[in-house]
């Protein structure tokens, strides 16, 4: 929420919207929406392109659902620029009402494969969904040998969904001297099913 051109969803008029608080003016953005089932199927897609000026927040389009909703289902936002690089990407989990989020639990346990580029004071950490079901909610966490966390840490993305088939890069970064002396680990998973 504090990047500098950020999409988001507006619960109070049901839109998209995209705020730029110091991102400078863009003319040539895309702004995309996707809804998915509790299953991770795609069920509708749209895309729009703006322009937007620093200070200012764009709505950009009404959120549309589809009739064959299940009562859990994720909303996911993305703005790119023109070349097609993502600026800013955010996926909500909608429910019917609050009775349907325990549904989530029913989801099979996902199987996400990583490869890990170290490299002395970062790492590459690449996932891939390979199940037919969303990896909800996957944390990454550099730790030290003694089962500790290495602090500070910048992570280029944390606490994320990926949906069947899809795959996301993350960027690590610390210093050496946090680490303790020790070897970093990265310990990957999920805040509603554990660890892969």
């Amino acid at each position: 929420a504090c990047e500098p051109l950020h999409v988001q969803w507006n619960a109070l008029t049901d839109s998209v919207e995209l705020v730029n608080t110091r991102g400078g003016t863009h003319r040539k953005l895309r702004v995309g929406m996707e809804i998915y089932d509790m299953n991770g199927q795609l069920l509708k897609q749209q895309q729009k392109k703006v322009r937007t000026h620093e200070d200012s927040t764009l709505r950009c389009m009404k959120v549309k659902q589809p009739k064959r909703l299940t009562d859990v289902w994720f909303l996911r936002l993305v703005a790119k620029d023109g070349q097609g690089n993502t600026l800013s990407e955010n996926t909500y989990v909608r429910s019917a009402d609050d009775q349907s989020w325990q549904a989530l639990l029913s989801l099979p346990k996902a199987h996400v494969a990583t490869t890990i580029q170290w490299e002395k004071e970062s790492c590459r950490a690449i996932l891939r969904n390979d199940s037919p079901y969303p990896a909800l909610m996957l944390r990454l966490n550099l730790k030290s040998e003694d089962g500790e966390q290495i602090l500070p840490v910048s992570y280029s993305d944390n606490y994320f969904h990926l949906m069947p088939g899809e795959e996301k890069t993350v960027t690590i970064r610390w210093s050496a001297s946090d680490t303790r002396g020790s070897q970093p680990m990265l310990e990957i998973g999920s805040s509603l099913k554990g660890d892969f």
